[in-house]
């Protein structure tokens, strides 16, 4: 319900792009909301990645 609260509230703020970083294990619920990964950058964990999100 959360991420359906906000892709409508940036929909409705005519917003055309949302990039934001995710944890890697994350990937299959945020894809299933049409994002899709752009990059990686190091994180601070130890062996571990943030994903970016378009």
């Amino acid at each position: 319900m959360l991420m359906l609260n906000f892709l409508q509230r940036i929909e409705n703020h005519g917003f055309e792009k949302v990039i934001f970083d995710a944890d890697p294990n994350a990937e299959k619920f945020y894809s299933r909301f049409g994002f899709s990964v752009i990059g990686k950058l190091k994180s601070s964990s130890k062996d571990r990645f943030c994903l970016l999100w378009n």
